[in-house]
């Protein structure tokens, strides 16, 4: 079994082709694995498809990503793959008059505690 974690593996190569260098390759496999009871595994083929990936230094959406230095500076030097490798979209959209209703309550809440906030206050304040 293989405790799945944000792991950073960095090689230096200099004989890299041009248009790699400068680079580094992020793999995100956290969703890569099988789940067990107690922990999660990697599957055999997740054990081949990490290798495959890193040796042809390719990019695959959601899995693997070139990023050039710049990049990682302006990270500071951050080297979590999750920084570079965008994970499965889970953003989630609300309607806007949906939001508007939700912001209107919190305001009425936000309006009673301050009420009781003032009277809570005002007869300390009568010394």
């Amino acid at each position: 079994a293989y405790d799945i974690t944000d792991e950073v593996m960095t090689e230096i190569n200099k004989d890299r082709p041009a248009e790699q260098k400068n680079t580094v390759l992020f793999i995100n496999a956290d969703a890569e694995y099988g789940e067990g009871r107690a922990q999660n595994y990697l599957r055999p083929e997740d054990l081949e498809k990490i290798p495959q990936v890193y040796r042809r230094r390719r990019e695959l959406p959601r899995y693997a990503r070139l990023a050039t230095l710049d990049e990682i500076a302006a990270n500071d030097y951050n080297l979590s793959p999750s920084r570079f490798v965008a994970a499965e979209n889970t953003e989630t959209h609300r309607e806007i008059a949906d939001i508007k209703t939700a912001l209107a309550s919190l305001d009425a809440k936000a309006a009673a505690l301050n009420t009781d906030v003032q009277a809570i206050l005002t007869p300390l304040t009568k010394s």
